[in-house]
């Protein structure tokens, strides 16, 4: 590096006086003159370059100090990186000398701080520091701020606090020193204030920043300054409550929760139903409205006066509303059943019509409740059927039915029985014969006696078995009873056979002092006649209805033999009891067994007939004799009777194939367990006393057959058969 020379203007002087003293003239244009001696090595000018380098090198005059007039020897300049010949190097409108010793800027950079303005300009035009490129120092650079249209010499251009650069980081407008216009500076709502400066309501409150603290003070930075739920903004401009104070109407509910419960924040009783806000607040009401449930009854009188529930419009959930409960009914609104007949408040008003006041609306004594859910009358009518006797009457002292003039349905009306005393009107048949009360009635019979004529059928079997009469016990004028009749075999309605097939009286069995008549002819046939075979069970006294039931009441069972002479004209009757009859199937044979077979066991037989004495039997009492036989009876499928039945079927019109055939089973007999004679069939019988079919009596004994019934509901068989005494 050269040594640095001083300034032309100080060197100028000397070189001039050193010129004169020892060198030829010099010319100011660089060039030797005629005559002039220059010496290559040497530095005539003496401005730090030698004359050599001053000729080859920068090109420069070796006899000027300063060739380009700039005010820097050229030595300097070399030094400076500037050149020689040029007095401003780098173009910039300033000459070399004053940038190096004015203005310190580079002589060979037109824009020395490299702000891209050219240092001519930052001088003259925008008075910036050409070496500095941030002249204000606030972060941006000269021609940034220039670009922005901020001014480059002060760090905050529209003095708002933030530094130009600052402003950018903040996004604000550096020229404009409110940005979002809310009357805070930038730069205080960044440093001071924290608010958003590009935001005039920070907290979004409803409140511009500039009001809350210069106007309302309160927080620009919370939107709730009081906590209290409510925003400042809705507070001041909707409310009108204290956005300092939680409470403003000071009933003990924050203001944000009056309002979310539709409270006013300025009122302890918003709706004024006299229930403070805080106490609607705990009660679950309305605090806006004075009647929550909408039931006529404010919140106040529901929970202080009437005890009900202010949060439901029916209380007691019997379907009426409170108030109408209170105004209009005058019923309880808490209890469900006010008069407590079972029946609710609404049930009475809304569905039955009745009084709701009133355990029984129509005073006859029987309770609303009772009367609709248990006897399912009307509680509005002393007698729902109009039967002459009221609900109560029917239900608590005679028990027939208060909706039913007939509760028995046997065509008497309920009054009619009740008041008769002659029939029970909770019974169709009151005397149990088999005919209904009213068919009693129509029929002339007694309505509390069985057999009105006492001739030995109940009134039932004489109308509807028999067809006799019975009020008259003599239906054909015979002679015999009906009921003799029947049990005799011969028709209760045909008087020509009356006199021969008159059956033993019942006393036989009853009266012990009973003494039988005198014997007749000796017996040589005799016909068995029994009544009834149960399926499944024991035989049963077809007569018999003890218990109401002529075909299942279990009673003795009696089997009766009457006895014909070789004439078939009649000789005498032996009747035994059959009541210890085995019910189970028996084996009368190795080949098989009857379905339903029955053991008959006779026993304690009476008789007419004496000791019988002839050469067939010796001299035995017949009831030994038929005692010591194997009786049996069972049922199985038709073989003989069958051509009959269908024939007296189809001669009555009925369908035999459909109605009767699947239906019917035959009844048969045996007196040793081993054949059995068919006698008869399934729920019908033949017999004849007078006029025998003397080809069929004998019937021709048939194999004991195998297998199960096709129809297992049979369990009815009666009938009749003729057996030669002889053959036994």
């Amino acid at each position: 590096m050269r040594q640095l020379l001083l300034p032309s203007t100080l060197l100028v002087p000397l070189a001039v006086l050193i010129a004169a003293c020892t060198s030829p003239e010099v010319s100011g244009g660089g060039q030797a003159t005629s005559g002039e001696t220059v010496s290559a090595g040497s530095d005539n000018d003496h401005d730090g370059l030698s004359n050599n380098e001053e000729r080859n090198v920068w090109g420069s005059n070796p006899n000027n100090p300063d060739t380009d007039g700039d005010g820097l020897f050229d030595g300097e300049e070399v030094d400076f990186g500037s050149s020689p010949t040029l007095a401003d190097t780098d173009g910039d409108g300033l000459t070399d000398n004053l940038e190096v010793l004015q203005y310190g800027t580079d002589p060979t950079l037109a824009d020395t701080d490299l702000d891209t303005l050219g240092d001519w300009d930052e001088l003259e035009v925008w008075g910036t520091e050409p070496t500095n490129d941030d002249t204000d120092g606030d972060g941006l650079h000269d021609n940034e701020e220039l670009d922005l249209g901020t001014d480059p010499r002060i760090r905050d251009t529209d003095n708002d606090g933030l530094f130009d650069a600052q402003e950018g980081e903040h996004l604000c407008d550096a020229l404009d020193w409110d940005t979002d216009d809310d009357g805070i500076s930038d730069g205080d709502e960044a440093f001071v204030y924290g608010t958003d400066p590009l935001s005039t309501d920070t907290d979004g409150d409803g409140l511009g920043d500039g009001e809350e603290l210069f106007g309302w003070g309160t927080d620009p930075n919370n939107d709730d300054t009081d906590g209290d739920s409510l925003s400042d903004g809705d507070e001041i401009l909707i409310w009108g409550s204290n956005p300092f104070q939680r409470d403003s109407d000071g009933d003990g509910v924050l203001d944000g929760v009056e309002v979310a419960q539709g409270a006013s924040p300025l009122l302890t009783d918003t709706d004024g139903d006299g229930l403070l806000d805080p106490q609607e607040a705990i009660l679950g009401t309305d605090p806006a409205l004075r009647d929550t449930d909408g039931d006529t009854l404010s919140d106040y009188d529901e929970v202080l006066v009437y005890f009900t529930d202010p949060l439901s419009d029916d209380t007691d959930g019997d379907g009426l509303l409170d108030g109408d409960e209170l105004g209009v009914y005058g019923t309880l609104p808490t209890v469900p059943d006010t008069d407590g007949d079972n029946l609710s408040d609404g049930d009475e008003i809304l569905a039955y019509g009745t009084d709701p006041n009133l355990v029984d609306t129509d005073s006859d004594g029987l309770s609303d409740g009772s009367e609709i859910l248990v006897y399912f009358c009307d509680p509005t009518l002393t007698d729902t059927d109009g039967d002459s006797l009221t609900d109560r009457e029917e239900v608590a002292m005679f028990g027939t039915s208060p909706i039913s003039t007939d509760s028995d349905s046997d065509g008497l009306s309920d009054d009619t029985e009740v008041l008769g005393g002659l029939s029970d009107a909770n019974d169709s048949d009151s005397d149990d014969d088999g005919l209904l009360d009213g068919e009693e009635v129509a029929n002339s019979t007694q309505l509390n006696h069985r057999d009105s004529d006492s001739d030995g059928l109940t009134d039932g079997d004489e109308v509807n078995v028999y067809g006799t009469s019975p009020t008259a016990p003599d239906s054909d004028g015979g002679g015999a009873f009906d009921g003799a009749e029947v049990s005799d075999g011969t028709d209760p309605l045909l008087g020509s056979d009356d006199a021969s097939c008159s059956a033993p009286p019942n006393q036989v069995f009853e009266d012990p002092a009973y003494v039988p008549g005198l014997p007749g002819d000796e017996p040589r046939y005799a016909t068995v006649s029994w009544a009834g075979l149960v399926f499944g069970g024991m035989l049963r006294d077809y007569n018999d209805d003890t218990n109401g039931d002529t075909l299942y009441a279990p009673s003795t069972a009696y089997v009766t033999f009457t006895m014909y002479n070789d004439s078939f004209g009649r000789s005498c009757t032996v009747t035994f009891d059959a009541s210890a009859s085995s019910a189970s199937p028996v084996v009368w044979t190795s080949a098989g067994t009857l379905s339903q077979g029955f053991d008959l066991n006779l026993s304690n037989g009476v008789s007419d007939c004496g000791v019988v004495d002839n050469s067939t039997f010796g001299s035995v009492d017949i009831r030994d004799f038929l005692m010591a036989q194997s009786w049996g009876l069972a049922l199985g499928p038709l073989v003989d009777t069958v051509i009959e039945l269908e024939n007296d079927v189809s001669a009555s019109g009925g369908d035999w194939a459909v109605d009767w055939a699947p239906y019917v089973l035959g009844s048969y007999l045996t007196s040793n367990g081993v054949t059995a004679t068919e006698v008869g069939y399934a729920f019908a019988y033949e017999t004849s006393c007078n006029d025998v079919d003397r080809a069929g009596t004998v019937r021709t004994p048939v194999p004991v057959f195998t297998g199960a019934l096709a129809t297992p509901n049979v369990h009815e068989a009666t009938g009749t058969v003729y057996v030669d005494l002889l053959s036994l």
